[in-house]
């Protein structure tokens, strides 16, 4: 099986029991690239997916995320912290934001011009958050220490200015914390 067969199983499934998701994902994908991020990508790996329930699922979108206001309107939202948008469509949330909004683009750590699947897992502050599932193209990627297995935590990069710079030290803390006990890292 392909390294994208089981999230894009799993995906499937998610539209068959979330369809206003799907249709959210249809009249996005037409403006720019949308690519799925966290956890749910994650845990796709580390889980048995026929049992596995969603919490959440985050998205990036490629473009300014003015460019598809218009269709967010049409559903519940609200802002949500990283300036993105908090949607509950069919009692899942989901959050969506703009890949110029996140903090290692708007401080030049990624190129803030350039949307690339490689650009977006360069801008992850945890390895074990890295993996990121491009969905108008179903392609999936990781870096090459991000692997199914992962047997540790560590920062995408390590030079001092990008782990000092960013603006939830003490979230990600308590994230590998976390990490370590729910995946035995």
């Amino acid at each position: 099986m392909n390294k994208n067969e089981p999230f894009k199983l799993y995906l499937s499934k998610l539209f068959d029991n979330h369809k206003e998701l799907e249709g959210l994902f249809n009249k996005i994908e037409t403006f720019g690239n949308l690519y799925i991020v966290g956890g749910a990508v994650r845990d796709s790996y580390y889980s048995e997916l026929k049992n596995y329930k969603i919490r959440d699922l985050d998205l990036i979108f490629s473009e300014r995320i003015e460019e598809i206001e218009e269709i967010l309107k049409n559903y519940n939202y609200k802002k949500n912290r990283f300036g993105g948008y908090k949607l509950i469509l069919d009692n899942l949330s989901v959050d969506i934001w703009s890949h110029y909004d996140s903090w290692a683009a708007k401080n030049n750590f990624i190129n803030p011009q350039k949307c690339t699947i490689e650009n977006l897992v360069e801008s992850s502050f945890l390895n074990i958050d890295s993996f990121i599932y491009a969905y108008n193209s179903k392609d999936s990627f990781q870096k090459p220490f991000f692997k199914p297995s992962i047997s540790n935590i560590q920062f995408v990069k390590k030079e001092k200015k990008y782990i000092e710079n960013n603006p939830n030290k003490d979230i990600n803390i308590i994230r590998i914390l976390y990490m370590k006990k729910k995946y035995s890292l």
